[in-house]
């Protein structure tokens, strides 16, 4: 881990921090009323990736797996042996969510991007305008287009964190969140919407 990645791990505000507990579906699967939370997911996004895709595309081997969500929305997040107990966590997640990781869903979402630019776009206008509203200054994300997924997709790393999003339709967005690589990210991801579609 570098210099550069443990101090972005500190300087994060835990309503984006994405380890120790807390999870970029948090605010959209386990916000849901208790009644809610409660119920079994109709959907078992445990199959969004099998344990050997994920110890081949990380490097650990899956002690743990469990779904959270409701309906056809949620996420599964797998957890090596070790945890939160190593830097970078042995945690991953995969799922399918309403809106984009770290945001609570923005009331004018667009209800379509025509491209992983657009997506690229919006991204940034959400950080800049939490940014505009934090007392934390400028957080130290890179977002950038993927393409040749077939969908609109981005690459959005922030605190050594991975994730691949990409755009399935309204309230609907497939994504893969890895501590190793962008290249994990984005094998993850392929599988991930091989199965989410």
């Amino acid at each position: 881990m570098t210099v550069r990645t443990a101090l972005a791990l500190t300087a994060i505000p835990a309503v984006l921090l994405l380890s120790c507990g807390g999870s970029p579906a948090r605010d959209q699967a386990e916000a849901a009323p208790a009644a809610e939370a409660a119920a079994a997911p109709t959907t078992d996004f445990c199959a969004l990736l099998t344990a050997e895709e994920v110890q081949a595309a990380v490097g650990w081997a899956v002690a743990k797996s469990t779904v959270y969500g409701q309906g056809n929305l949620g996420h599964c997040k797998y957890e090596g042996e070790k945890s939160n107990n190593v830097l970078p966590p042995e945690q991953l997640e995969a799922g399918v969510i309403m809106c984009f990781t770290n945001f609570p869903c923005a009331e004018d979402m667009p209800g379509s991007f025509a491209s992983s630019a657009d997506l690229v776009a919006y991204r940034k206008k959400l950080y800049a305008e939490y940014e505009k509203d934090s007392s934390m200054g400028p957080l130290d994300a890179s977002i950038e287009p993927v393409e040749g997924l077939g969908v609109p997709a981005i690459m959005h790393e922030l605190g050594g964190q991975y994730t691949l999003e990409a755009w399935l339709g309204p309230k609907r967005i497939a994504y893969v969140s890895v501590w190793t690589s962008a290249d994990a990210a984005r094998s993850l991801g392929e599988q991930v919407l091989a199965r989410a579609r």
